[in-house]
């Protein structure tokens, strides 16, 4: 194994990439050998206390034959002075080939990312057999083998191999502590597929056991006529699904049955044999996932239902599912035995998805996402497109009660019914819904233009609701739409109270007519609606120009009325869609885009410093607001290729940070980053980041799939 030449800080991108790779196939080759090194280490260990026993009986009956003699020279015809001498040496040899080996081991775990101190099994179909130890050259053959040998409170890694893996996965439950994490990914980012061709509906993966962690996996061909197929179902605390795919998937009935992909819920204490079987589901973590061409009926791509406390589900792809892409729900059949004070989601984060094509046969108005019950909620910097509506707060189920639910800074366009839907289809028969925040929001060319009236914005049964900073524009001049465009609708029942609506942009060409209609009486201005509600005092009916309407790029052009516009509200949110600081100067604008020429301009407190940037050659960063606030250094940028043109798979992308002073020795430091094509949407590629601390250097892989022309970066750490 050769070494791998260094790469220098002026290597051009050409230059760097073989280095890096020969970095990469030395890793792979040390984590193949470690094993091996490890067995020799070990027979070599057990053959020196064999030679010391004989050894020490030579010494006991006081041998001094030419063959004692002989015993003092080694392999290598090193001489030693006494045999303890030659022993001690051996000794000392073979601890640091297994201390090296050890520090090869970590050195692997922490690239591929795994817990390396944990016992770390190899998973192959192809070369695997379940009664070998799962070593990286002796694999099982199938990953609940694996499960089997890390069960009784053991953690562990599970690295599984390139190939397709025809098994359902059950991971039952323990009690396990914080230390002892499960980890089940493919390994090296190899294509591991598990598919459910021939298998019985139900789960393909069910899990019960606390902090489990599954990575890199692609799911496909899991169908059935079941009430409930799913194919990641979640009964517990402290778990993640991350960087996998998910296609063709669900149920063939679709107008009887219903499928969900990732079924996030948890239930009440229930105590068997001293083990707690079920219980609340916390800390819950669904990212940078990729859901496609799934049949779901009457289920969803992504649900939280049931106990659950704090879940995130943030940089995920859903694409035509059948039905709603993200549901934060509650009162379900599936936990109706639950009482009802904790059958429900609670404290939920819902960011920077796209969802898309999401039409049900069953619901004409399927959300892109949907709060149904869920408390304490925020829906922020999603963009949900061509759906049948965008986004929606409800409570279907009586004795529930959905609030304290926040939608900031999303985008919508297309969705051929609603862009907006709030509120309780009525009290008599659903559950409330109340304190709703509607802040910063674009939605463009949604709500039913056709022979039913369906506006943007539908308002039911819902108290305590605030709706500022909004724009709603429809520019769409088809035959098939009427030229009215309803943007508040209202029926006629009084089952709404305390509303607020305010500093809103309306528009429409002037060859469609504009209505707003609340408990049911119809206006056809905006100045009329504001007259007889007091609503909208401070709105606009204006174009609000957007930058390229032909291509759906819905940032605001200079001249933008919408710019600086808009009223500072205490949970507006920090950020717009684009990560761009959202108040600057004691200003905001109206819609889900910032004022771009501001993005920098944050206000100044005493100690505080810029923190520049540079990359190599070929790149650029033409939006950097990183800056150190007293020990604490944000970053906050987004490279580019120069010309926009696509990072290569497999490279290195590297930024320096300056002054390198900044950066101690030694540090953690979390960041998280985005990939996101030339039109700016979100796309699922595995990528990773490695940091310098000593020369303020990060670099980032891209190891999927191409199309990647921007990339985000944020995080924040402590000067030492």
């Amino acid at each position: 194994m050769a070494d791998a030449p260094k790469i220098n800080p002026t290597d051009t991108l050409r230059e760097s990439y073989p280095k890096l790779n020969q970095a990469i196939d030395n890793a792979n080759e040390a984590l193949r050998n470690s094993e091996e090194a490890l067995n020799t280490a070990n027979q070599a260990l057990t053959n020196s206390e064999n030679t010391q026993e004989q050894l020490d009986q030579i010494v006991i009956e006081g041998d001094s034959s030419v063959e004692a003699a002989q015993a003092r020279v080694d392999a290598d015809g090193n001489v030693f002075t006494t045999l303890k001498e030659r022993l001690d040496t051996k000794e000392q040899s073979f601890s640091a080939q297994l201390a090296q080996i050890d520090r090869q081991t970590n050195s692997i775990g922490d690239y591929l990312g795994y817990a390396h101190r944990l016992p770390t099994l190899f998973v192959s179909n192809e070369n695997g057999n379940d009664n070998n130890p799962g070593g990286i050259k002796t694999p099982l053959k199938t990953i609940n083998k694996a499960l089997e040998k890390l069960q009784n409170g053991k953690g562990g890694n599970i690295l599984i191999l390139e190939g397709i893996y025809n098994e359902k996965i059950y991971i039952p439950n323990e009690n396990i502590t914080e230390d002892k994490t499960l980890t089940i990914k493919n390994y090296n980012y190899e294509k591991v597929i598990i598919d459910g061709t021939n298998l019985t509906a139900g789960s393909l993966l069910s899990n019960f056991r606390d902090h489990v962690t599954i990575e890199g996996i692609e799911f496909q061909n899991y169908w059935g006529d079941d009430e409930n197929v799913q194919c990641i179902r979640n009964f517990a605390s402290h778990f993640t699904v991350k960087y996998c795919v998910f296609h063709d998937i669900g149920v063939t009935s679709p107008t009887s049955n219903s499928a969900t992909i990732i079924n996030i819920y948890g239930t009440d204490a229930d105590i068997q044999n001293g083990v707690e079987i079920s219980r609340q589901a916390k800390n819950i973590k669904i990212l940078n996932n990729k859901i496609y061409n799934c049949v779901c009926g009457w289920g969803e791509g992504i649900t939280s239902t049931g106990n659950v406390y704090d879940i995130t589900i943030e940089y995920n792809e859903i694409d035509n599912v059948g039905n709603i892409g993200i549901n934060i729900g509650g009162g379900y059949p599936q936990a109706s035995y639950l009482n009802p004070s904790n059958n429900f989601t609670k404290k939920a984060l819902v960011r920077r998805n796209v969802v898309k094509n999401c039409y049900s046969p069953n619901n004409t108005s399927a959300a892109g996402i949907y709060v149904d019950s869920g408390q304490d909620v925020v829906v922020e910097q999603n963009i949900v497109i061509n759906c049948a509506t965008a986004y929606n707060v409800g409570s279907e189920v009586p004795g529930y009660h959905a609030m304290n639910i926040i939608f900031r800074n999303n985008l919508a366009y297309d969705c051929e019914n609603y862009g907006l839907q709030l509120g309780a289809f009525e009290k008599s028969t659903n559950g409330l819904v109340s304190d709703v925040k509607v802040y910063n929001n674009t939605i463009v060319n949604c709500g039913r233009r056709t022979s039913i009236w369906v506006g943007m914005c539908q308002i039911n049964a819902i108290s305590d609701l605030e709706i500022k900073n909004n724009i709603f524009a429809d520019f769409r001049e088809k035959p098939e739409f009427v030229n009215e465009v309803e943007f508040i609708s209202n029926s006629a029942d009084d089952e709404t109270s305390n509303i607020v609506i305010d500093n809103n942009i309306y528009f429409a060409p002037s060859n469609i007519s504009p209505r707003f209609k609340f408990r049911g009486v119809i206006y056809n201005s905006l100045s009329d609606f504001s007259s007889a509600t007091g609503f909208d005092e401070f709105s606009m009916y204006v174009d609000p120009e957007f930058a390229d309407l032909a291509n759906n790029v819905y940032k605001l052009k200079e001249t933008s009325p919408a710019l600086n516009a808009g009223e500072v509200v205490p949970e507006i949110g920090k950020v717009d869609l684009e990560d761009n600081i959202r108040v600057v100067n004691g200003t905001t604008s109206i819609g889900c885009y910032q004022n771009q020429s501001y993005r920098k301009e944050e206000e100044k407190t005493q100690d505080e410093e810029e923190i520049f940037l540079s990359v190599q050659s070929g790149y650029s960063i033409p939006y950097n607001y990183s800056k150190r606030i007293g020990r604490t250094v944000h970053l906050q940028f987004k490279v580019f290729k120069q010309g926009n043109t696509s990072f290569e798979q497999n490279t290195r992308h590297r930024i320096a940070l300056l002054p390198d002073k900044m950066w101690p020795q030694t540090f953690a430091i979390p960041l998280s980053f985005s990939l996101h094509d030339s039109s700016g949407s979100f796309i699922f590629a595995p990528a990773s980041v490695v940091v310098q601390p000593q020369n303020g250097l990060i670099d980032i892989y891209i190891t999927g799939n191409s199309g990647v022309t921007s990339i985000n970066v944020s995080g924040s750490y402590i000067v030492s």
